[in-house]
């Protein structure tokens, strides 16, 4: 694929005002103490007063839904991108990613005929109303800066008409979401952000492979052959090839595999926990503790793109941090319950 249509390159220099901003940003953050907190907390009314001195207290004393809050939030970071370092592409990974979320929603929607629900949308890089247009509109020719979003669609839909298969819809968009990732990245040059695909990606294939083999042994499922060949994400340290030689392996031999790779330390516990007690919290929250490990390394960065791009990832996830924790006490979860769903933040 071609390289992705940046709208600015930023030279190392010219990140050092978002470099200040973030730095003195990211000590707002909530810390993983606040989130065991709520958690330990004895009633909501409780948690959401940990949450009061915070933007998201702010947004709970509007009285917004988790998805309304969720959404604001997010809204409010690209708007603060869009001050910081406007057009970088680069530092907006997580717009990035949820444009393609949006499209595998749309795709499936158009395929249903069914209208779609904006709200259901991500604050996307390009926004939602372009990413509709590229599904329901399908123009003979995308604009240059989502034309590798349009062939991603264009194939997607391809092989849906080709095997009625819903399932190659999310794997292909999936594929040329870090496809377009890692295209951008190497163009810029930019080995942190690549450091970080590439963990992402390492560690989600972890999950699929492990999915994969307990569908043969555990409820006698293959994947197609297309299945299959599309189920790895690129961009990894572990070779797609690899992986899915040991998706053919037995539970035992593939823990053993995994073990043997730089994850093994951390992950081969979690897979024995989920082969036995089919309980994936630990590895996913692993995962997760994983991914934010790599991001702090560029608390120690003075200069460049690398703590402003750590800083907008990091503040997703603590988005996601606190849906998961106020779900819990409002679906009145033990304690104990709600901190094995919880991960590190940033600080």
């Amino acid at each position: 694929m071609g390289k992705p249509e940046v709208e600015r390159v930023y030279r190392p220099d010219e990140y050092a005002y978002a470099v200040g901003k973030v730095q003195a940003l990211q000590n707002q953050i909530l810390s993983t103490d606040t989130f065991r907190q709520i958690a330990e907390a004895p009633s909501m009314e409780t948690a959401v007063r940990l949450l009061s001195e915070s933007r998201f207290g702010e947004y709970l004393a509007e009285g917004l839904s988790y998805q309304e809050l969720e959404k604001a939030q997010l809204t409010e970071l690209k708007a603060l991108h869009t001050e910081l370092v406007p057009g970088d592409l680069l530092t907006g990974m997580p717009f990035v990613m949820a444009d393609f979320s949006n499209l595998k929603y749309l795709v499936k929607s158009f395929i249903k005929r069914a209208e779609p629900d904006l709200s259901r949308l991500q604050v996307g890089w390009y926004g939602a109303q372009k990413m509709v247009d590229l599904v329901f509109e399908q123009p003979e020719e995308a604009s240059p800066e989502v034309a590798c979003h349009y062939s991603a669609v264009m194939q997607a839909f391809a092989a849906y008409e080709r095997t009625e298969d819903p399932a190659l819809i999310d794997l292909i968009l999936d594929q040329r979401c870090y496809d377009y990732l890692y295209t951008l990245f190497r163009f810029r040059k930019a080995d942190f952000a690549l450091g970080f695909l590439a963990t992402l990606a390492d560690l989600t294939n972890l999950q699929t492979l492990l999915r994969l083999i307990i569908r043969r042994e555990q409820q006698g499922i293959y994947p197609t052959r297309e299945q299959k060949e599309l189920s790895f994400l690129p961009a990894g340290t572990i070779p797609r090839q690899l992986l899915a030689g040991w998706s053919e392996l037995s539970a035992a031999e593939a823990v053993a595999a995994v073990g043997g790779t730089k994850y093994g330390r951390n992950l081969a516990e979690t897979f024995e926990t989920v082969l036995k007690d089919n309980n994936w919290l630990p590895l996913e929250r692993e995962s997760d503790e994983l991914k934010m490990a790599y991001l702090r390394r560029a608390k120690l960065v003075a200069t460049g793109y690398e703590p402003v791009f750590a800083y907008f990832l990091a503040k997703e996830n603590e988005v996601r941090l606190v849906r998961v924790a106020l779900q819990g006490k409002a679906f009145g979860l033990p304690a104990a319950t709600i901190r094995e769903r919880l991960w590190g933040s940033y600080v």
